[in-house]
């Protein structure tokens, strides 16, 4: 995974973010919320709720506040997503369990 923060501010965090095939984050949920665009390829996000959901060029995702959720490539394919974080630092989890 590479990341590059294109506006790093307290109230507003954007990041381009490749994936290579294969790559996630870890389990994470953001106090104020998240906006994921899909940029390039074809990733996947997964909740607690809704389980794995394949993302493609063009998607948009919100996270509410406090959804935990983690986000990256698809198996056997690469994505690009921007990533706009809002207000707050995320909470992190790990690769297998959310945040408390």
């Amino acid at each position: 995974m590479w990341q590059d923060y294109v506006i790093d501010l307290e109230q507003i965090r954007v990041q381009n973010v490749i994936f290579e095939p294969g790559a996630r984050t870890d389990w994470h949920a953001h106090p104020d919320g998240q906006v994921i665009l899909v940029t390039a390829g074809e990733g996947r996000i997964e909740t607690v709720a809704d389980g794995v959901v394949t993302l493609r060029a063009g998607d948009v995702i919100y996270a509410p506040p406090d959804e935990a959720h983690w986000h990256g490539a698809g198996a056997d394919t690469s994505a690009v997503l921007m990533a706009f974080s809002l207000g707050r630092q995320p909470r992190w989890g790990d690769a297998k369990h959310p945040p408390e």
